[in-house]
């Protein structure tokens, strides 16, 4: 293919080089002559031409679209669903405890668990703050004056703080969850704000992300 064309240049070359140097027109025949060559040739390689790229297409892989990503699909991302009993290793009977106050107060036991993951449920023999705070809720004994003498269901405030049901019923009646939550349909509304007011009015940021964080463990909605 590629002789045909350096010869088709090389007679057009010639051809013009001998009028030029002669000065001499050309005549109409040879004009015929050296067109008619020039169009055989071109239509020669055009045939090639298509011919190869025929060719080629079949040969060589198709090149995606720019605008299709390469990279595999990101998965869905899946709700979290609420975790087994089991997989909280933490004793069973705190567990229950929660379980029961909850039901009793027409509440989803995953709020108050929530707060107890935060807190104590995991080392309930604990003292937080500096010898005040006790139980599975940390329950603080200094933050009013005469805590220590309150009674509540029976039992001295600390007590109470040490006796899981008690202390379930004490946060969500009257320490945390029926002081700052609105409660509807068993669900709580901008749950992560109330829930945080645990540790006080105005809770620390660490405090709200790990409320946070054990939420979505237990498979509580964003």
């Amino acid at each position: 293919m590629f002789n045909k064309i350096i010869i088709a240049l090389m007679v057009t070359i010639s051809i013009t080089t001998m009028f030029v140097n002669n000065q001499l027109e050309p005549s109409k025949e040879q004009i015929v002559v050296a067109s008619s060559k020039l169009i055989e040739v071109k239509n020669e390689v055009s045939y090639e031409v298509a011919t190869i790229d025929k060719i080629s297409s079949l040969i060589t892989p198709k090149i995606p679209d720019s605008n299709i990503s390469l990279l595999p699909n990101k998965k869905e991302e899946t709700k979290i669903e609420p975790v087994s009993q089991n997989s909280l290793d933490i004793d069973q009977e705190i567990i229950k405890a929660i379980q029961k106050v909850s039901e009793k107060n027409n509440l989803d036991y995953r709020y108050l668990m929530t707060i107890c993951l935060s807190e104590g449920c995991r080392k309930p023999q604990d003292v937080g703050d500096n010898g005040c705070s006790f139980g599975i809720f940390q329950m603080n004994m200094c933050s009013g004056k005469g805590r220590w003498k309150i009674v509540y269901n029976g039992l001295k405030l600390k007590d109470c703080a040490l006796n899981y049901e008690c202390a379930a019923d004490w946060t969500l009646n009257v320490h945390t969850i029926k002081k700052y939550c609105k409660i509807k349909n068993q669900q709580i509304e901008s749950y992560i704000d109330c829930l945080s007011k645990h540790q006080g009015g105005n809770p620390a940021t660490w405090y709200k992300e790990k409320i946070y964080r054990n939420a979505l463990f237990l498979g509580l909605p964003k």
